[in-house]
């Protein structure tokens, strides 16, 4: 009988101070400055969130070519000058390709050489000493042929026989001919047609050194900008993509601040670019920074800042505002979360 009545009062008990307990909470959540709704500076205002970017906006630096980093040169928070090396990638395969194309370019000025410096000295003594032997050969078959006419002219011998004097006589006169016409082609040289194809493959096996070059330098990754590293995403030894998501790394310029306004598509029709803007941190809702007006992305896109309310749609199509942040001193990080408020005169 006890315990029909124990039970019951149990429950009601911790019932009781699990009320006591959610009351006691919220009242600690609404004395907590940092919890408490930002106050609006304006008497209307436009509405909307904000993401801290660097001035030159968030640039996700790529590699030009894939491949496996051999060293990454650059840690977060680093500043870096514009073209400075952040990471370099495996080149030993583009190295082997370079010494290749390098000994192809060597082989074609050689064949240029060689064709520049035609004769040779030691070509024209045989061929002179070619022509000597067909003037003599020459000679020899025109004596042999006038002995012929002689005995023919006797009956010594038969019309055949003068005919095959004639007719090497004629084989003699050809091989001068042809020894005369060789010796002054050798001593012309090359020709211009030759050499201007020797000059053409010159200058193909240099563009194929220096493409290889090209493709080495890109090997390693520079900084398009001054700026701060802000984050690093690769290691030596990872694989690097051509479109990689995380990007290896992010930097941009942090001296001046900006940030990206998410304006709901439905306050755009009141939205005015001269309206003053400030904005605070999450966190802090007392402490407002002023915001300049920078810029306008002309297109309209889907939100995708998104803050985590329940109540938030995720569909929300929005105009993004540029603000450059004027910090006065106090801290801010690159993408940091801000409320932000315009101030709104239309009806």
């Amino acid at each position: 009988m006890i315990l029909k009545y124990v039970v019951p009062a149990l429950a009601l008990a911790m019932l009781g101070f699990a009320m006591l307990h959610v009351v006691r909470s919220q009242e600690e959540r609404r004395t907590d400055e940092s919890l408490s709704p930002p106050e609006q500076p304006f008497e209307q205002t436009l509405a909307a969130t904000g993401i801290v970017e660097a001035r030159t906006t968030n640039i996700a630096v790529a590699s030009p070519l894939p491949g496996v980093a051999v060293r990454v040169l650059v840690r977060a928070g680093q500043q870096v000058a514009a073209n400075q090396p952040l990471l370099i990638l495996d080149d030993r395969s583009l190295r082997a390709e370079l010494l290749v194309r390098r000994a192809r370019l060597a082989t074609a000025r050689a064949e240029r050489e060689r064709l520049e410096h035609l004769p040779r000295p030691e070509e024209l003594p045989p061929s002179a000493a070619g022509i000597r032997a067909a003037r003599a050969l020459l000679r020899q078959r025109l004596s042999h042929l006038a002995q012929g006419k002689e005995l023919y002219k006797k009956s010594l011998i038969p019309p055949d026989e003068l005919d095959q004097r004639q007719a090497m006589k004629e084989v003699a006169q050809e091989q001068l001919a042809r020894a005369e016409a060789e010796d002054r082609l050798l001593q012309a040289g090359a020709s211009d047609p030759d050499k201007a194809i020797a000059r053409a493959r010159i200058a193909e096996a240099e563009a194929m050194v220096e493409q290889v070059r090209t493709e080495l330098d890109r090997l390693t990754v520079r900084a398009p900008v001054s700026g701060t590293v802000l984050q690093v995403n690769v290691r030596a030894g990872e694989s690097v993509g051509v479109r990689p998501e995380p990007p290896p790394v992010i930097l941009g310029e942090t001296h001046l601040l900006h940030v990206r306004v998410d304006l709901d598509e439905q306050q755009i029709a009141r939205f005015r670019p001269d309206a003053p803007a400030v904005a605070t941190r999450r966190g802090a809702p007392k402490l407002t920074f002023s915001l300049h007006f920078v810029r306008v992305e002309p297109l309209v896109v889907i939100k995708r800042a998104l803050t985590g309310d329940i109540s938030e749609r995720t569909d929300a199509r929005v105009l993004q505002v540029i603000y450059a942040l004027e910090l006065g001193g106090e801290k801010i990080y690159v993408g940091q979360q801000m409320d932000v408020f315009i101030e709104n005169t239309h009806p």
